[in-house]
């Protein structure tokens, strides 16, 4: 959180979120450096969320696991 300079109010950042259908596979890794080989085979959305509570245990971290498309955007980032 940030205090908001002109008007001394905290700031919130979105809750983050995993959207993702898939599962970790081993050619990700190099470039989806959230997941680990212990991942692999695991939906990606639980691994990113475990990866992130590791980090952070007190971050809630909302999962989808869905693909991003035309029809499902706006219910995602409302």
């Amino acid at each position: 959180m940030k205090p908001n300079k002109t008007t001394n109010q905290i700031i919130i950042p979105p809750q983050p979120a995993a959207v993702d259908a898939d599962e970790v596979d081993l050619s990700n890794l190099q470039r989806q450096i959230i997941h680990s080989t212990a991942d692999i085979g695991k939906a990606k959305v639980k691994s990113a969320k475990e990866t992130m509570n590791a980090m952070n245990p007190d971050v809630e971290v909302k999962t989808y696991r869905m693909f991003v498309d035309a029809s499902n955007i706006r219910e995602l980032i409302r």
